[in-house]
């Protein structure tokens, strides 16, 4: 080939480089210009909230009142039930509640058959069927309270009874006249009045104890709680939003003195009481109780303390006529020798439960005088229902070896010493709690 020829090839090729080159950069550009990601789009319309519905409902009155107990000429003895169907109306499940708003006796005049047994009420409201007249109430066969009607006023009952929409539960009244009542109850008459509430919530407690209950106000003691917060401390409660205290009621105390010497406290988990679910139960079977306390001074020796009564036995060695044993576990003793755990100006707790912040043990004062002893650790509630307690490792003025363990208790307490006219104290959060899984919770609002 000549050299000609080779000279026209080298020529053309570098023409169809520098044409390819020039391609390269135009496709660059126009794929950025024309090529796109896949995509797509759908809609979302209509978008909504309907609240749904929680509608009570008693025996198909929806907002009117109801009547499930009317009972005429009852006589000492006689017993029966009535029954309000309950329904929750809505499409929302909620918890099912009782609160007793009142509780009114009548005497309605007096028949000759009364004033032979002693009635000399003048009328009014001073009936005697309250005192005799039981009540057991339960929601769908649980029953959450039985007791006297005339304990139960401005109590609020919490079963916390679950109850799903368009579903019904029955509210349930058995009563019984106690056959004990005899003429005085003649012509008396007791009225009621529940409020009936469905909650989206269960509520926290068992029990909410208002201050103006019989309990509030003392019934079995000699002055009422303090619920009015006028004692120079603000409001405060562990629960809710107030709490039950003790005022200064020495000649220069505040609030609502009125000096001189008295007790104060109230029963609560047995007798004396309506408002306990918890069936008969003995020491051993206690895991625990516990409550709050509150002072804005160190504690003293006889600050408001628990007591534990026990069932009398007939048997010659009961400490009193309507008691066996009357167990003290004082605050100022928790931990033993003297060493609780108190932060004065904060909520303390103190509990019968072994390795608690503040241990309570406690004293027999029903086989002996006094609420304290001398001498080394006092028993605690598990020593109590572990087995017999030789006092005498305890307190050299006893001699007697006792068992706790099968007594019966038959009332719980807290109450205040009588010759503490200046004690300021408060108290809230009340549990007890037994072997069997039943508990009772107390909230105490004013």
């Amino acid at each position: 080939m000549s050299d000609e020829s080779d000279s026209t090839i080298e020529l053309n090729r570098r023409r169809v480089l520098a044409g390819l080159g020039t391609i390269g950069v135009a496709s660059a550009g126009a794929g950025a210009g024309t090529f796109a990601l896949f995509s797509d789009t759908e809609e979302s319309t209509g978008n909504s909230v309907t609240a749904g519905t929680l509608n009570l409902t008693a025996d198909g009155n929806d907002g009117s009142e109801t009547t499930t107990l009317s009972v005429t000429g009852a006589a000492p003895g006689d017993t029966g039930i009535a029954t309000t169907t309950l329904r929750n109306a809505g499409n929302i499940s909620g918890f099912l509640n009782v609160d007793i708003d009142s509780v009114s006796s009548a005497e309605n005049g007096l028949v000759e058959p009364e004033r032979q047994a002693g009635d000399s009420s003048t009328g009014g409201s001073s009936g005697e069927l309250a005192d005799y007249l039981s009540l057991e109430l339960d929601i769908g066969g649980n029953m959450f309270t039985s007791g006297l009607v005339s304990g139960m006023e401005n109590v609020q009952f919490n079963p916390n009874e679950p109850i799903s929409g368009s579903s019904v539960k029955d509210f349930n009244i058995q009563w019984e006249i106690d056959e004990a009542a005899g003429n005085v109850i003649q012509t008396d008459s007791v009225s009621v009045d529940f409020t009936l509430e469905l909650l989206q919530e269960a509520q926290g407690k068992d029990v909410v104890l208002s201050g103006d209950t019989p309990y509030g106000q003392g019934a079995g003691f000699s002055n009422p709680w303090d619920t009015t917060g006028d004692s120079g401390t603000p409001d405060i409660s562990v629960s809710g939003s107030g709490a039950w205290g003790t005022v200064d009621h020495s000649s220069s105390g505040t609030g609502n003195a009125t000096g001189g010497e008295y007790k104060q406290g109230f029963y609560f988990a047995g007798d004396f009481s309506s408002i306990s679910t918890l069936s008969g139960y003995t020491i051993d079977e206690i895991t625990e109780i516990s409550y709050s306390l509150y002072k804005d001074a160190p504690l003293a020796g006889n600050d408001i303390y628990l007591l534990i009564y026990t069932r009398p036995e007939g048997d010659g060695n009961d400490g009193a006529s309507w008691y066996d044993s009357r167990l003290v576990a004082l605050p100022s003793d928790a931990n033993g020798a003297g060493s609780p755990n108190f932060t004065t100006g904060e909520w303390n707790t103190f509990s019968t439960r072994n390795g608690a912040s503040n241990t309570l043990v406690f004293d027999d004062s029903g086989h002996k005088g006094g609420n304290s002893v001398g001498g080394p650790v006092l028993p605690t509630l598990s020593d109590l229902g572990s087995g017999p307690i030789d006092w005498t490792n305890y307190d050299s003025s006893l001699s007697s070896t006792f068992d706790y363990q099968n007594q019966e208790v038959k009332a719980l307490s807290l109450q205040t010493n009588s010759t503490s006219p200046d004690l300021e104290a408060w108290i809230d959060d009340v549990t007890v709690k037994l072997a069997t899984g039943e508990e009772l919770s107390l909230d105490l609002e004013p």
